[in-house]
């Protein structure tokens, strides 16, 4: 289950809200491998700009053919289920389709000035030629039994049949939850109820305990009367 969503002030840190069934999906620092599955949205960019986790691992989602210049009437990327997901960059200089760099009317490379990730997760970039444009968009997908999910460490799961195939959608879709930027899932561990039941086992081990020692001393008496 999600846990609470703690503030962190920081840009690149995501939390899932209303969607516990859902995850971040990532692939290895080459940006090919095994897709895995997380819900530790701490993120961060690395020399290239890519999208990373805290262990190097990119984080996928939906990349236009080039970035989109925003308007009053540009919407989220759309997040087609059947799309191939890429390894998402927030690049510092504007590039076009074919990753060459855009320049200005006076041959100027244009720089990225600052960026945001909307609760949509829409990755806007605004650069010095005045414009902002979508570069991307986090990828979400959800699981119909997410406990079947199989464990690898370092907060990342496979998908297993006993999961069910991986339903691929986007923050803010139906079933899917949003990301709030800025905020981290902290542990859906109750702390009050783990000490009580520690507490519990604590005093049946005991209870176990002399319940032994007892019919310990009741058999060394017998012993003894029968001598």
């Amino acid at each position: 289950t999600g846990g609470s969503l703690q503030a962190t002030g920081r840009g690149l840190d995501f939390g899932i809200q209303n969607g516990d069934n859902s995850f971040f999906m990532v692939r290895g620092s080459s940006g090919e491998g095994v897709v895995q599955y997380t819900r530790d949205g701490g993120f961060f960019r690395d020399e290239t700009g890519g999208l990373v986790t805290a262990s190097g691992m990119r984080v996928l989602g939906y990349v236009p053919a080039a970035p989109i210049e925003i308007d009053e009437d540009t919407l989220a990327i759309d997040a087609d289920p059947n799309a191939t997901l890429q390894p998402l960059v927030i690049h510092e200089k504007l590039v076009d389709a074919d990753g060459n760099l855009v320049l200005d009317a006076e041959d100027n490379e244009i720089s990225l000035q600052s960026y945001s990730i909307d609760n949509t997760g829409s990755i806007v970039g605004t650069y010095s030629n005045g414009l902002s444009y979508q570069l991307g968009r986090i990828a979400l997908t959800s699981f119909n039994n997410p406990d079947g999910l199989e464990k690898q460490g370092g907060n990342l799961y496979n998908a297993t049949a006993n999961s069910g195939d991986p339903i691929q959608g986007a923050p803010s879709e139906e079933g899917f939850g949003m990301i709030r930027s800025g905020f981290l899932e902290m542990s859906n561990v109750d702390l009050a109820n783990e000490f009580t039941d520690m507490i519990v086992t604590s005093r049946a081990y005991q209870a176990n305990s002399r319940a032994i020692t007892t019919s310990d001393e009741m058999l060394q008496e017998l012993l003894n009367l029968k001598r």
